[in-house]
């Protein structure tokens, strides 16, 4: 379900552009002043100037540049100071990468606002196909009942979904919270077609992690806060312990996704994927139809796997760990039948290593077969 809205987003990488909800697009200008009585903002590029009249002013930012009346979720001062402009409305939208806004919703919606999530897309990757984000979806309704899927363009692009809370924002906004420390939510549908007055949330994040590789330094607010977790294995040097620790915090859900951004130029007709299902062998029958999805994207040409992705209970992260090997070309690392006697994975119980080799023998035999 696509939607139109007369909106204007500012800061967004042109990759994602047209897998967004339509909108008015300024591109490399930048806001020298919102007059919010005539509903007038002022824009400039630093050849032209303009004067742009708005009936709903939705500002959607990403880490890179900020404009002073916008939305910002870098810490919880950014939450209590966007807090007055939110609470007036009855419908918040999410729009980007949901886990740098998850630990907001819950508590969002336990003092009864709505909900409209709004995917961003990735073009290289693909993340999900309509099967994928049909699984996806389900588990976020599931697990957030009040929570409306907009869906751009068919697709469903989450780059890591880590459903947690933030005690200290949950109370800030006024929830309560349960013997557990979670916020009480009153179950409600939500209902579509409400107003949409805010985005919250970063459109931008996987698009600099891919390609500016010194734009999170360790000491970044997300890095230290775990929000940061297997995103960045391809892409740069990290302690694969620590990713590990990460993966094991999630719960009930993980979803990675890993690529080489050399390989960002690649289109859609260069690009063939083997979609893999799979499930433990040795699951007890009350488990039998829990799975893994695997997603390999292969270079029609070299037959190079350029990218992975995972999706399923955090009992499989073990497969986002093979999925680094798979391809971190970059460092060294080959994947070959040895790869479930890496020492990062010794220790791991039999079954889990049957299923990297029974994912192993698919990939080698069929690269470029959609399974």
């Amino acid at each position: 379900m696509a939607y139109n809205y007369d909106v204007n987003l500012y800061s967004i990488p042109r990759l994602y552009l047209k897998y967004i909800v339509r909108c008015n697009v300024y591109y490399n200008y930048s806001i020298n002043d919102i007059d919010r009585d005539n509903k007038v903002i002022h824009i400039n590029n630093g050849k032209e100037s303009k004067n742009i009249k708005y009936d709903k002013l939705i500002v959607a930012l990403d880490f890179k540049i900020a404009p002073k009346h916008g939305i910002k979720l870098w810490q919880l001062s950014d939450y209590i100071e966007s807090w007055p402009r939110i609470k007036k409305h009855n419908t918040v939208c999410i729009k980007g990468d949901i886990r740098l806004v998850s630990h907001i919703i819950d508590a969002l919606i336990a003092i009864d606002k709505k909900i409209q999530y709004y995917p961003s897309g990735d073009p290289f990757t693909e993340i999900f196909d309509e099967d994928m984000a049909s699984i996806f979806c389900s588990f976020l309704k599931e697990r957030i009942p009040n929570i409306s899927i907009c869906e751009c363009n068919g697709e469903v692009i989450i780059n890591h979904s880590s459903i947690s809370y933030d005690n200290e924002i949950v109370q800030l906004l006024g929830a309560k919270l349960d013997s557990l420390g979670r916020p009480l939510i009153d179950r409600k549908a939500c209902l579509l077609g409400a107003c949409n007055e805010y985005f919250i949330g970063s459109l931008a994040v996987p698009y600099y992690l891919a390609n500016v590789p010194d734009y999170y330094p360790e000491e970044n607010t997300l890095v230290k806060r775990g929000l940061i977790t297997a995103l960045n294995i391809a892409e740069f040097s990290v302690d694969m312990k620590e990713i590990n620790s990460h993966l094991g915090k999630i719960g009930n859900i993980f979803f990675v996704s890993y690529r080489l951004y050399k390989e960002r130029n690649k289109t859609y007709d260069d690009i063939s994927s083997t979609r893999i299902k799979l499930r433990l062998p040795d699951y007890p029958e009350s488990l039998k139809d829990e799975y893994a999805y695997i997603k390999i994207s292969v270079d029609r040409k070299s037959e190079k796997i350029i990218a992975f992705q995972a999706f399923g209970p955090s009992k499989y992260s073990v497969l986002a760990m093979l999925g680094a090997y798979l391809i971190d070309k970059e460092i060294g690392i080959v994947l070959t039948k040895d790869v479930p006697s890496h020492p990062l994975i010794l220790g791991l119980n039999n079954s889990v290593n049957l299923v990297i080799e029974a994912l192993w023998r698919k990939i080698k035999k069929k690269p470029n077969v959609l399974l």
